[in-house]
């Protein structure tokens, strides 16, 4: 009765310890991606490449998609509708600024009408 005792407390001395390490690893786990997210969100605020809020305030009525992109640069997404000789292109960038920041123009027969943009950094 005592070995099965002594082998029980010890199975379950190993399951504690077992589930203490894990408990610890997740922790540090988590904690390194906080870490990376944290440099990513940096990353995406401070990347030049992208197009902040000085670029998207240049975008103005009227432009062409081809003189909006020479300020935002290639767009990431493009959707296009046509009916009855209207034609709405709704075009999206990728932005500077938080992760995700984005920025959505809108083109009715090939002339810019309206831009929004979500957030964008300077």
């Amino acid at each position: 009765m005592k070995t099965i005792f002594k082998i029980v407390v010890g199975i379950l001395i190993a399951v504690t310890l077992l589930g203490v390490g894990a408990v610890a690893c997740t922790g540090a786990f988590v904690n390194e991606v906080d870490k990376e997210l944290t440099k990513t969100t940096e990353e995406a605020k401070t990347d030049t490449s992208k197009p902040g809020l000085a670029e998207y305030e240049k975008v103005q009525t009227g432009m062409t998609i081809e003189e909006v992109n020479a300020i935002l640069g290639e767009p990431t997404d493009n959707t296009v509708s046509e009916s009855d000789g209207f034609k709405m292109e709704m075009v999206s960038y990728d932005a500077r600024g938080d992760l995700g920041a984005n920025i959505l123009v809108t083109f009715e027969n090939g002339a810019m009408s309206t831009k929004t943009q979500t957030g964008v950094a300077e």
